[in-house]
């Protein structure tokens, strides 16, 4: 298959192997396995906004992020979607979907402009079967992240607008304590609240100390006191 046209002002398109690496499914997979995966990988740039995939449609395939940040979506019966997870560079898409589901359980959308590499769903099986260590990689990391959407989405549906932005701030810092790229209104829409809310709460926690902004810029400095927020049944709703 060709690869994607670049653009002008556009980054060149990612390399296959050199993303795979960078991603926790390539450090120390077999080389059998590896050239399985890589063989079959597609870039894919998904702008912002786009969705990647809907809820229910069959599994073609997952993906590893590259650039840019990937939002898990569940729809709520009154018809809004609810954030259960947020994947960024190095996280695998669909991998769930991949292990058993025929079809996708949750919708996936772009947040930001996102390059990721598509790896075909038969290919994915063919190195699981192949390889014992993919198998012992993906296993060991199951429940940790299963635990962590549920919590995220349950701080989504049930936490107040300070601990719903705590976690989505928290969630997207946890690298390098640093968020680039997003703004007050993308922040409003992952943590479900106004941009207005946003901007003042953000302000407050700058005021304290706690994380300091720029343009599509934030750094987090005291992520101690964003988890007591967030842990912290009296929070206050701004």
């Amino acid at each position: 298959m060709p690869r994607p046209r670049r653009h002008s002002g556009e980054s060149a398109v990612p390399d296959s192997a050199s993303i795979f690496a960078g991603s926790f499914l390539g450090p120390s997979l077999p080389l059998d396995a590896a050239k399985i995966l890589i063989g079959g990988m597609e870039p894919c740039r998904f702008r912002a906004g786009e969705q990647i995939w809907a809820a229910s449609t069959e599994v073609k395939y997952l993906a590893v992020v590259h650039t840019g940040l990937i939002r898990m979506t569940r729809s709520a019966p009154q018809g809004s979607e609810v954030s259960v997870e947020i994947l960024g560079p190095g996280d695998c898409v669909g991998i769930f979907a991949a292990l058993g589901y025929s079809h996708y359980p949750l919708n996936a959308w772009a947040v930001l402009d996102t390059w990721c590499m598509k790896i075909p769903r038969s290919d994915w099986q063919r190195a699981w079967e192949a390889s014992q260590i993919l198998r012992e990689q993906v296993t060991s990391q199951l429940a940790p992240r299963l635990l962590g959407s549920y919590d995220f989405m349950a701080t989504m549906l049930c936490g107040t607008v300070e601990q719903r932005l705590a976690q989505v701030i928290l969630k997207l810092a946890e690298r390098n304590n640093r968020i680039n790229g997003l703004s007050h209104a993308l922040f409003a829409e992952l943590a479900h609240t106004t941009v207005e809310t946003c901007i003042r709460t953000t302000s407050r926690w700058q005021e304290k100390g706690w994380l300091e902004k720029g343009y599509k810029c934030l750094i987090l400095r005291r992520p101690d006191m964003l988890l007591q927020i967030l842990h912290s049944s009296r929070a206050s709703s701004a």
